[in-house]
């Protein structure tokens, strides 16, 4: 039976309280981008945290900036626009480390692996939608996890792997609501 208990014990929150203890009031800003990848992510973040002026040392102060990309970017190549190489995804995902590492002050980093793929639930979602090929599969999306976890370890940024996680705790069909975008207790978890 799957239970938010089973899953928390195997994701999120075990593994980010064991790296950061957080004591302040956070205001969180969360900037949701559905059918976009990490191309586009690194052009967004640039507007969300601006370089500072020439000549300012003025820097961002944020705490916490989460990177969870990679369920767009591993669609299938010529069957999604979507689709980000993996090569490219990795560099991707170090630009946009190394980018919050000179425009903030001592901001913590956390990597999130794209979720795995529910294909069956997937395949239905899309030809609702009137698509006729599949766009992706959890074997590709398994890999571009082992990407964002080998940036992780090459940048020393922690890495959640939600691939993994939530495939472990033997339930991960019902934390996605269509087979690829998390349900509420994929959320909650």
């Amino acid at each position: 039976m799957c239970t938010l208990e089973k899953l928390m014990s195997l994701t999120v929150g075990s593994q980010v309280t064991s790296h950061y203890t957080y004591t302040y009031t956070m205001q969180p800003t969360t900037h949701n981008t559905p059918g976009y990848n990490t191309r586009i992510a690194y052009e967004m973040l640039q507007r969300i945290l601006p370089r500072p002026p020439q000549g300012s040392t003025q820097k961002h102060n944020v705490l916490l900036v989460v990177l969870w990309w990679g369920a767009n970017d591993s669609a299938f190549e010529g069957v999604s626009k979507q689709h980000i190489p993996l090569d490219e995804y990795q560099a991707n995902l170090r630009k946009m480390i190394d980018y919050v590492r000179e425009v903030t002050i001592d901001s913590k980093l956390l990597l999130v692996t794209p979720p795995p793929v529910d294909e069956e639930a997937w395949w239905k979602e899309t030809q609702l939608k009137g698509r006729t090929q599949k766009d992706r599969n959890n074997a590709t999306a398994g890999r571009y996890a082992e990407g964002c976890k080998a940036v992780g370890a090459e940048k020393d940024v922690v890495c959640v792997d939600m691939w993994t996680y939530m495939q472990q705790a033997g339930c991960y069909q019902n934390c996605l609501s269509d087979g690829l975008h998390l349900s509420l207790l994929g959320n909650n978890t």
